[in-house]
């Protein structure tokens, strides 16, 4: 029994140890996808909801005794979103654990080297929707959330509003419109570079001309929001955050000056491409399980193993909170 006490120390003191050293790395990175996303907890491998459809508009009484009119019922776009795992492993040899002077070493460098993994795959999973966005056959790692036999994604490769057959991606260009419930017709992707007149255009496209919903409604949505890459920087910083209008000698008034929260992303891969959005609005992310460290030792060898596991998802439920700029189509 001693023995199996000293093991059984052994194995919680070193789980302590990996999770102090997991999140003491972990914690060293700023995420940005929290800041773009909203969060949203699954409570199951996958979940689906209905996007949301209002009553249309209150029609004039013409007589007095006329009966209110009956709103027909229109169904929204379907979404879903599957909790995906992610895993890893690592195994010291009984020789190891007994020969190596500090083991509790080997212990911080895997534990920590989790912490840094775990960061960057959240941040490239989430950053995959806007780098591979406007891709017009969709990508299946990305954006299908069928979980085997078990639930298909009635949307394949793309977004909640196509099909498997005819994919729709999160971004669309003008050439390629998308419908709405009622047949009104959008798109959320344009083309040029980080200047005045084209943020002006974007901002005119999500704030007025995609500001409808599914019954091709007006409403009110604001941008709050300029993401873009790491080498768009100096021209988003000069564009939004300049008092006067940015590369000329008048004293002309900069209209967007502080108009927009800047948010450079590491992750976002072409250098050329940005975003104006609305923060935390049409992108969801989905938090299943928090990492779980778990450690042993295997009773046929003696080796001590250090297992991580954690289970998160993503998905698009509204595309009009967004607009795309010099995104790849292929």
């Amino acid at each position: 029994m001693a023995g199996e006490q000293v093991r059984s120390d052994f194995v919680e003191g070193m789980k302590k140890t990996g999770y102090a050293y997991y999140y003491e790395r972990h914690d060293q990175h700023p995420s940005v996808h929290p800041l773009v996303f909203k969060p949203k907890e699954l409570t199951a491998a996958w979940e689906e909801w209905t996007t949301v459809v209002e009553e249309s508009m209150p029609e004039e009484k013409t007589s007095e005794l006329q009966d209110a009119p009956v709103s027909a019922t229109v169904e929204g776009f379907k979404v879903s979103m599957k909790a995906r795992t992610y895993h890893r492993r690592k195994v010291w040899s009984k020789e190891t654990v007994r020969d190596h002077q500090k083991i509790e070493n080997l212990v911080k460098e895997a534990t920590g080297n989790w912490g840094n993994g775990v960061f960057l795959r959240k941040e490239k999973f989430y950053a995959d929707f806007f780098n591979s966005g406007g891709l017009t056959a969709g990508k299946d790692a990305t954006f299908d959330q069928s979980v085997g036999a078990n639930f298909t994604d009635d949307s394949g490769d793309g977004v909640y509003d196509g099909t498997a057959a005819s994919v729709m991606p999160f971004f669309n260009l003008s050439g390629a419109t998308r419908a709405s419930k009622l047949g009104g017709t959008y798109y959320n992707s344009i083309v040029g570079g980080l200047n005045e007149g084209v943020l002006e255009q974007a901002l005119i496209l999500l704030e007025y001309t995609n500001a409808k919903s599914e019954r091709d409604l007006e409403y009110m949505q604001v941008a709050d929001t300029l993401l873009f890459p790491q080498h768009l920087e100096a021209a988003a910083l000069k564009l939004v955050k300049s008092e006067q209008e940015p590369g000329t000698s008048t004293n002309a008034i900069n209209p967007f000056a502080n108009r927009l929260r800047t948010i450079k992303w590491r992750f976002l891969t072409d250098t050329d491409a940005w975003f104006v959005g609305i923060a935390k609005e049409g992108v969801v992310m989905g938090n299943r399980q928090d990492p779980e460290i778990n450690m042993f030792i295997d009773q046929r060898n003696g080796a001590f193993e250090a297992v991580i596991d954690l289970r998160f998802g993503g998905t698009v439920e509204n595309f009009r909170p967004w607009v795309g700029v010099n995104l790849s189509t292929s």
